[in-house]
């Protein structure tokens, strides 16, 4: 009889603690997802000079609009490689096989 009790407690008790760290878990990804729709629709900034970006803080840039103006550098694109053999969706005949992107 109280080796039932002590199991049953014990049940309990992980039960309780994993229920716990459940909402926490929800609280702490809610937060996560706020922080990113906030920044995504924010009006975007101007990207810092690459020398400034060894002493960019990543955390307050993540998710976060940017402008930047530049040179396209044709010679220096990169071709991808692809192996899917399925379209990705019905219609979508991108991706009938092998090949470059």
């Amino acid at each position: 009889m109280i080796v039932r009790l002590v199991a049953i407690v014990a049940g309990l008790a992980i039960l309780v603690s994993l229920g716990t760290w459940q909402v926490q878990r929800l609280e702490w990804k809610r937060g996560i997802i706020e922080r990113i729709d906030t920044r995504i629709t924010a009006e975007p900034v101007q990207l810092p000079a690459a020398t400034d970006w060894q002493t960019m803080n990543l955390d307050e840039w993540e998710y976060r609009p940017v402008t930047l103006v530049g040179t396209f550098e044709h010679g220096s694109e990169t071709l991808i490689y692809t192996a899917l053999t399925e379209p990705q969706s019905e219609g979508d005949h991108r991706f009938k096989g092998p090949g470059f992107l």
